[in-house]
C-alpha cells in the first residue's frame, strides 16, 4: 500500500484502530498517536499518514501509525495484546532509537505506551496520564474517555514511563487540568516545557507560531534544549491565541488594568480581542431574542416528529457520504471538478463537524448558516412512568435556493 506521497506501508486494524508501519530509516522509529478527534479522519480515509504526518516521512524515520476511529482513549484488551506481541517478537530491537509522541489523548499513548522499549524517548503535548477517577477526580473533559475501563494493563501513565530515557512534556501550566495531570509526572526522566497562555490543544498553538516542526525533529533526534524550547516558545505572542487566553484570565481575576493592558500589547501585535468579544456578545443578545420568539411556542412540525418518536413504527433512512457525494456530483459537475470523491468526503465531514460543534456550544437557541439555513435548538420536558426528563432536539430549516444572476452564471462558465 502508498500513500498519497508514494511512501509504502502495511496495515493492521485491531478493534477499530488502524496501524500504519512504515520502514525507512533503521536508526530511529516514530510511534505516533492520534488525538481523540483524529478518528473523525482517520474514518473519511485510512490510507492516509497518522498524527505527524508527511513531516515525519520525509524525515526519512520509519513510523508505526496508531490511528484509533473512536476516542477510546487506547483501552483496548486486543490493542495491549498487539503491542506485547510485537514486542516479544522483537520488532522494536531493530531499530537504534524509539520515540513515542502524541497530544491530548495521544500524549497519554505516547505515556502509557513507552514502557514497551527501554531507554525510548516520549513526546507528550498536554496529555492525560490517566482517566481513572481515583487518579484524576478533577478531569471532567472527556466523558467518553472516562467511560473506558482504566484498570489492568497500561491504565497508569505515570508507572509506564520510569524506564525512558527522556520524557518531554509540553503544556501551558496555567491550564489547571493539564497541569494537575503532569504533576502525575514524578519520575526524574520527565522534563516540562511550558507554553503559557496556549490552553488545551498545544499542537495547534504550535503549528500556528510556525515552531511544531523545528520542535518535533529537534526532539525527535535528542538535540533539544530547554532553552531553545524557551526561546522558541516566545512565538506564542505571535498567535491571537495567547493574547485572548491571558485577556480572559486577567479579567476572571478582576485584574482590569492588566487586561487592559493585554488588550493593548494584543493591537500592537495585529489582534483585535475586544471585537471579537463584541462580536461574540451581539451573537447571545441576537439568540436571546430569537428564543424568546418561539420559547412558549410548539409548533406543527414539532408536534408530529413528537408523535413519530413515540411511534414504533418510526421510518429511518440511512444517507452513506459516498452516495451523497455521488448525487451531488452528478448535478453540480461543474462546482466538482477536480475533486475527487475522497476530498470531497473529508469537507462534508468537516463541514458537519463544524456545525455540531456550533450546536454544542448552545442549550437553546438559534445557529443561521447564512446560504444554508439554520439550526434551532430547544429543549423539550417529557413525563413518562412519573419520572422527569429533558430532550434536546435540533430542528433544521433549509434556506431557499439563491437565485444566481446573469453576471455570475457567465463568471462561473
Amino acid at each position: 500500500m502508498k500513500y498519497s506521497n508514494g511512501s509504502q506501508f502495511t496495515q493492521a486494524f485491531i478493534d477499530g484502530t488502524y496501524i500504519d508501519f512504515v520502514l525507512q530509516r533503521t536508526d530511529i522509529l516514530l510511534v505516533t498517536f492520534g488525538h481523540a478527534a483524529w478518528g473523525k479522519m482517520v474514518l473519511e480515509d485510512s490510507q492516509e499518514p497518522g498524527w505527524g504526518g508527511e513531516f515525519v516521512l520525509d524525515q526519512g524515520y520509519s513510523c508505526l501509525f496508531i490511528k484509533p476511529t473512536r476516542a477510546n482513549w487506547y483501552r483496548c484488551e486486543a490493542l495491549f495484546d498487539y503491542f506485547d506481541s510485537i514486542k516479544a517478537e522483537g520488532f522494536f530491537d531493530q531499530f537504534k532509537k524509539v520515540v513515542f509522541a502524541g497530544g491530548s489523548m495521544g500524549g497519554y499513548g505516547a505515556l502509557a505506551f513507552s514502557s514497551l522499549v527501554s531507554g525510548s524517548t516520549v513526546i507528550a503535548l498536554n496529555p492525560q496520564v490517566s482517566l481513572f477517577q481515583d487518579l484524576a477526580p478533577w478531569e471532567e473533559r472527556f466523558p467518553v474517555g472516562r467511560s473506558q475501563n482504566w484498570t489492568g494493563r497500561y491504565s497508569d501513565a505515570s508507572k509506564e514511563i520510569v524506564q525512558a530515557s527522556r520524557v518531554l512534556v509540553v503544556l501551558d501550566p496555567f491550564c489547571k487540568p493539564d497541569k494537575l495531570h503532569s504533576s502525575l509526572l514524578r519520575s526524574p526522566n520527565v522534563e516540562f516545557l511550558h507554553i503559557p497562555f496556549c490552553g488545551h490543544g498545544i499542537p495547534v498553538s504550535m503549528q500556528k507560531m510556525g515552531i511544531l516542526k523545528e520542535f518535533m525533529k529537534s526532539a525527535i533526534e535528542g538535540d533539544l534544549t530547554k532553552s531553545q524550547f524557551t526561546e522558541l516558545a516566545r512565538k506564542r505572542r505571535n498567535i491571537g491565541k495567547y493574547y485572548l487566553t491571558l485577556y480572559n484570565m486577567m479579567l476572571a481575576k478582576g485584574k482590569t488594568k492588566s487586561a487592559s493592558l493585554v488588550l493593548s500589547k494584543a493591537r500592537e501585535a495585529g489582534f483585535s480581542i475586544a471585537d471579537d468579544r463584541k462580536k461574540t456578545e451581539s451573537k447571545k443578545e441576537l439568540i436571546s431574542k430569537q428564543v424568546g420568539q418561539f420559547k412558549h411556542k410548539q409548533t406543527a412540525t414539532e408536534t408530529q416528529m413528537q408523535q413519530e418518536e413515540n411511534s414504533s413504527d418510526t421510518k429511518q433512512m440511512v444517507l452513506k457520504p459516498n452516495d451523497i457525494i455521488a448525487q451531488l456530483k452528478a448535478s453540480n459537475s461543474a462546482i466538482f471538478a477536480g475533486v475527487n470523491e475522497k476530498k470531497a468526503t473529508r469537507l462534508l465531514h468537516l463541514a458537519m463537524d463544524e456545525i455540531a460543534n456550533k450546536l454544542a456550544e448552545i442549550e437553546v437557541g438559534l445557529v443561521r448558516v447564512p446560504g444554508l439555513g439554520s439550526f434551532r435548538v430547544q429543549q423539550l420536558e417529557r413525563e413518562r412512568d412519573g419520572e422527569k426528563t429533558t430532550l434536546r432536539r435540533i430542528i433544521f430549516n433549509i434556506a431557499p435556493p439563491r437565485i444566481a444572476t446573469a453576471n455570475e452564471d457567465s463568471s462561473a462558465e
